[in-house]
């Protein structure tokens, strides 16, 4: 019988962050760890799990359930899994007992105060195998989430790696510094061998071990009777135009002959019928994605455009709306690292996808994923007569292997069609 485990270390928590040593006391997850575990999710979503175990530890619990969710799994807790015990130095401080930690790394025994040794380690260790095996069939991938020092002992007592553990045991904290958070490991166990171990890296390194090119077309919607009224439109909605319906045709021929594999499109409704009119002659349905709506304007959504030119362009000095109610430059980034990667993650190699969305979104997507500004782009374009973000313009990008590059600012569907199509 062959199974594949993955192991992740939990997210980063308050004690790490404060430099407390942590064994089988517990501390919560930060918002930089709870990331941290949604971008490994993330990474990992496309592994055909069949079992996902964790640590009983609320930190462990807590970054597995992020872990199962994109493949709708339940975790199961096993004490086995539970942290090193590092007894009564636990909760303590590493500047505070950093000669009594490192006597105790270099022994692995920690029984004088109140912890295990190597030997109890290994008995837990197996136990916990043998509950995963017994459950397991041939082929499985099991996934595992635990802890720092318990990965360190793991490798000890079940692999070989000895340039491993001598680089590991280097390390001023020895053990309990063997894997960051959330990083990956991965081994097998085969006729009853563990094997193949490979050691940890991170979610970005793991997706360029793994080959993918995904092209992507990120469409405006068309004109609407807001965007004819110069009314500031972010979660508000307003229907297309005529001419915008007409402008998304255009756009809908440019596009004809692409063959999208899949389709994302904010739910305001003129980025949902933009979808519609592209995807008629592709038989595709976009998926709605929220987190493809347009930047929220706070109290200004909805508001005529001129009266606050000058506050917009205060504004949008820093994209900062949360004084007025709407998304901060935080907020606003954070989805937009979210969502596109998430949707390059599930994608397969090869995929041809679409997006439809929105203006300032795009510039958003420039100024805090591709770090392009307003004043890179806006004054070429406008000087030869374009606009930065035509209503029904087409934005190609491209995803190889973990890294994103844009292949040109937004066009019309007519410089498209003279740019890209054959």
């Amino acid at each position: 019988m062959k199974v594949t485990y993955y192991y992740v270390r939990h997210g980063e928590t308050l004690f790490n962050l404060l430099g407390r040593l942590q064994g089988q006391c517990d501390a919560p997850l930060t918002q930089k760890g709870i990331a941290q575990a949604e971008n490994t999710a993330s990474a990992l979503r496309k592994i055909p799990f069949s079992a996902v175990y964790s640590s009983t530890s609320e930190r462990a619990m807590d970054t597995a359930e992020i872990m199962a969710a994109p493949h709708h799994m339940e975790v199961t807790g096993l004490k086995q899994l539970k942290e090193f015990s590092f007894g009564r130095l636990d909760g303590g401080y590493y500047s505070d007992n950093r000669k009594e930690l490192l006597a105790h790394n270099h022994t692995d025994d920690w029984h004088d105060v109140g912890g295990e040794d190597l030997n109890d380690f290994s008995i837990r260790l197996k136990e916990a195998f043998a509950i995963m095996n017994r459950n397991a069939k041939d082929g499985d991938t099991v996934l595992i989430v635990s802890h720092g020092a318990f990965f360190g002992h793991l490798v000890q007592v079940l692999f070989h790696d000895e340039s491993y553990i001598a680089r590991i045991s280097e390390d001023r904290n020895a053990k309990l510094l063997a894997i960051g958070n959330c990083e990956i490991a991965r081994f097998t166990f085969e006729d009853g061998v563990f094997k193949d171990f490979i050691r940890p890296c991170s979610a970005d390194a793991f997706r360029k071990e793994h080959h993918k090119h995904v092209q992507f077309y990120y469409v405006r919607h068309g004109e609407t009777v807001f965007n004819q009224q110069s009314i500031c439109q972010g979660r508000c909605d307003s229907p297309l135009s005529e001419r915008g319906i007409e402008q998304v045709k255009a756009t809908a021929e440019a596009l004809k002959d692409i063959p999208f594999t899949k389709a994302y499109s904010s739910t305001a409704e003129r980025a949902l019928d933009t979808a519609e009119i592209i995807l008629q002659s592709h038989h595709l349905k976009a998926g709605r994605e929220k987190r493809l709506r347009e930047v929220f304007f706070g109290t200004y959504d909805g508001i005529y455009f001129e009266p606050l030119h000058n506050v917009y362009d205060l504004i949008h000095k820093t994209e900062d709306w949360s004084p007025y109610g709407g998304e901060s430059p935080d907020e606003i980034s954070k989805r937009i690292h979210d969502v596109l990667r998430d949707i390059a993650d599930e994608a397969e190699d090869g995929d041809v996808i679409l997006l439809t969305a929105h203006a300032l979104l795009y510039r958003c997507i420039l100024r805090f994923f591709f770090r392009e500004y307003g004043k890179t782009y806006h004054g070429p374009l406008t000087s030869h007569g374009q606009a930065d973000a035509p209503n029904a313009g087409i934005f190609p990008f491209i995803y190889d292997d973990g890294t994103f590059s844009k292949q040109s600012y937004m066009i019309d569907s007519e410089t498209f069609r003279k740019e890209y199509v054959k």
